[in-house]
């Protein structure tokens, strides 16, 4: 399908959002040759489809949090691309429920992904973007993936869970994955940056006007081994002081690979209660993704 040019000059203000220089984390390439124009949207409806809503399977019921560091990890394929790579990240909420950026699925309908977690692939049903996302700044960057139907228990798929706040997690003590990180040993160590801390930095590399919108959250390391293009949607997770592992963060956006700038993040807490409300309307729990609800 060829896809149309819109001008959206009244969205777009690169000095402020830093939507010249952004680079997504998706390995496909959904942005457009000139700031001022992007790809159109495609048609998103603002409630969601019970009908495409699977049952979960209920032999399996896992608790958020507490399995291996990648057991929650999801890899997002273009069932049409031969080479069988991922384009994107993602994270497990439920056995049948994905969380990951909304650029990464933005110009894919549903049958066009393919979800591989631990060994098991699903076919996605459903593609649940962001009301207010807006793909020329990638504000409130984030989607659910419905699958077409449960996972099945095994040892290596996990749910991560989602917080209300940080106030009990370990912000010094991040990781990072996306679609390249398979094994443990490749996940990335890093820390959360203060917002205003990231804005700073990232206006050196921008502009002075540059402003990081509330939707964002940063992290980064002092190694410059960081996220780069294919990592997006990928989740941020971090520890609270039992242990027990929390997503702060989707993979969104970043400035260069392998410095020292700070990535930026989709910030999962401001997203609970979306998160909590679409998943309510299909009829799911949220206790697969919640530590006390």
């Amino acid at each position: 399908m060829r896809r149309k040019r819109c001008l959206i000059e009244l969205f777009t203000i690169p000095e402020v959002d830093g939507s010249a220089v952004k680079e997504p984390r998706s390995r496909s390439d959904p942005r457009c040759g000139h700031y001022l124009e992007v790809c159109c949207q495609l048609s998103r409806p603002t409630t969601v489809n019970v009908e495409h809503a699977p049952t979960v399977n209920f032999n399996f019921q896992p608790t958020c949090g507490v399995s291996d560091e990648t057991d929650w990890m999801v890899g997002l394929f273009n069932t049409s691309d031969s080479t069988n790579r991922p384009f994107c990240g993602g994270s497990l909420l439920s056995p049948v429920v994905v969380l990951t950026a909304a650029h990464c699925v933005e110009r894919f309908q549903p049958n066009q992904i393919k979800v591989a977690v631990g060994e098991q692939e699903k076919n996605v049903s459903e593609v649940i973007i962001h009301e207010h996302y807006l793909s020329s700044a990638l504000y409130n960057d984030v989607a659910i993936l419905i699958l077409n139907s449960s996972l099945v228990g095994t040892n290596n798929i996990g749910t991560i869970c989602v917080p209300k706040t940080l106030d009990d997690i370990n912000q010094e003590d991040c990781m990072v994955s996306g679609s390249d990180n398979v094994f443990p040993e490749k996940l990335k160590r890093v820390a959360k940056v203060p917002n205003k801390v990231c804005q700073d930095v990232l206006r050196k590399k921008v502009g002075g006007q540059f402003l990081l919108q509330h939707s964002f959250m940063c992290a980064g390391t002092k190694t410059g081994d960081d996220v780069c293009v294919g990592d997006g949607g990928g989740p941020l997770v971090c520890p609270d002081y039992s242990k027990r592992y929390f997503q702060i963060g989707i993979v969104s956006w970043g400035i260069d690979c392998g410095g020292t700038t700070p990535t930026v993040y989709a910030d999962v807490v401001q997203f609970r209660e979306w998160i909590k409300y679409k998943l309510t309307e299909l009829g799911y729990s949220s206790h697969s993704y919640t530590k006390n609800d």
